[in-house]
């Protein structure tokens, strides 16, 4: 597994946690029912700017440079098809030039 691919797993991680957390202290606090699911989320989702803000970064730039060695390859992929198109294009283009000469 990659670095990525491991360091988004982690992150996913530790926002459940986070969430699990506030979760249970507002349980402990007297919060009950949607109150709680939505305190819950909304301190983790606070909390998680500050506290995982370095693993956030890493899986960002993760997935940016896998997204670019994607679109590298489908631009090399792009690239080798129009060349080979283009080489068609002018083997046509020459045996119509030949057919066309004996004809003169």
């Amino acid at each position: 597994m990659n670095n990525t691919f491991l360091s988004t797993i982690l992150y996913s991680l530790a926002r459940l946690g986070l969430l699990a957390l506030f979760i249970g202290v507002g349980y402990y606090a007297g919060l009950r029912g949607y109150v709680l699911i939505i305190v819950g989320f909304l301190v983790s989702a606070v909390a998680s700017l500050f506290l995982l803000d370095g693993l956030r970064d890493r899986v960002s730039v993760g997935l940016f440079n896998t997204k670019k060695k994607l679109d590298d390859k489908i631009d090399a992929a792009a690239a080798a098809e129009d060349a080979w198109l283009d080489e068609q294009l002018r083997k046509q283009e020459a045996d119509r030039q030949d057919d066309s000469e004996p004809n003169k």
